[in-house]
């Protein structure tokens, strides 16, 4: 019987130390099931066919998803809260209203990122960075070539599975992680909760590998971090990420192979600019109502505590 009384009494720089090294070997973990996982695909189709796979690489983007991002979660939850469904926010359903009001907002806001993906796209470095910038560059070419080879299936099964993969499984892990442990976990150490949303959701942008879709993918992440401190649901962040990365992906399936792909992420939005005005203040509405109930519900729990 492990004393959880030791897991307790640490403070948020030793948490948050110990959720690196779950994560750590989480990642070590996945790696040896991937490697598992690359003799069985290689003895079918062979070892030069292994890195084409669309099999391959969707395995192996669900077993490097949940070796690294849901058992570290649920094994920190476990080992440092008595109840660990309650401090991850899943013991709880959604109310509708949250959901409807979290899907309006994760929809209004398009356009918001993607005005900030067409200037981050145009970032360029000094040449004595030059190093720098051609690394990022091959990382954010890496990770674009997986993902194109992911929309190259268009069969309904290849449709299904990329939905599951990239905005199911994808929306759910990375919510359990980052806003169910890490930002609670920084939240301790900086004891602000905005400071806590913004370092969580720089983490969150970096870890993707994909520099030039940085100050987007850092905005959703703050908005998904905000979501669930209004909230205190997980289930709404989880819903909206799903709901985001759904939308971006139907919509990469839609125009992959034709002339707009490459400029997809920010199609025709330099040209229209005023959607991006209209997109703040719908969703400025939204998140007063969302601040505003959200003070509802502390209250309520204050007055019950």
């Amino acid at each position: 019987m492990i004393n959880k009384e030791i897991f307790y009494r640490m403070g948020g720089w030793s948490q948050l130390l110990f959720l690196s090294l779950l994560t750590i070997l989480g990642l070590m973990i996945g790696i040896v099931l991937i490697s598992i996982t690359s003799l069985a695909f290689a003895q079918e189709d062979g070892i030069a066919a292994l890195s084409q796979s669309i099999s391959f690489l969707k395995t192996a983007q669900v077993v490097q998803t949940v070796s690294i991002f849901i058992i570290p979660a649920f094994i920190f939850a476990y080992l440092f809260k008595n109840d660990p469904m309650s401090f991850l926010r899943i013991n709880i359903a959604p109310g509708y209203k949250f959901v409807l009001l979290a899907l309006t907002l994760i929809v209004a806001v398009q356009p918001i990122l993607q005005l900030t993906s067409y200037y981050n796209q145009q970032i360029s470095f000094p040449e004595s960075l030059s190093t720098i910038e051609n690394w990022m560059r091959e990382k954010e070419d890496g990770v674009k070539k997986i993902i194109e080879m992911f929309l190259a299936d268009k069969s309904i099964s290849g449709i299904l599975t990329n939905l599951f993969i990239i905005a199911v499984l994808a929306g759910i892990a990375e919510e359990l992680f980052f806003r169910g442990c890490l930002q609670q976990i920084i939240k301790k150490i900086v004891s602000n909760k905005h400071i806590a949303i913004w370092i969580t959701a720089i983490i969150f942008s970096t870890i993707h590998f994909q520099f030039y879709g940085f100050f987007p993918r850092m905005i959703a992440g703050a908005l998904l971090g905000y979501l669930f401190l209004w909230t205190g649901n997980l289930w709404i962040p989880i819903i909206a990420h799903t709901i985001h990365n759904a939308i971006n992906l139907i919509l990469s399936q839609i125009y992959f192979g034709t002339p707009q792909y490459d400029n997809m992420e920010y199609m025709g939005i330099e040209d229209h600019k005023w959607l991006a005005l209209v997109s703040v203040i719908v969703c400025c509405a939204i998140i007063y109502i969302f601040v505003k109930r959200g003070r509802q519900i502390q209250n309520t729990n204050t007055s019950l505590s």
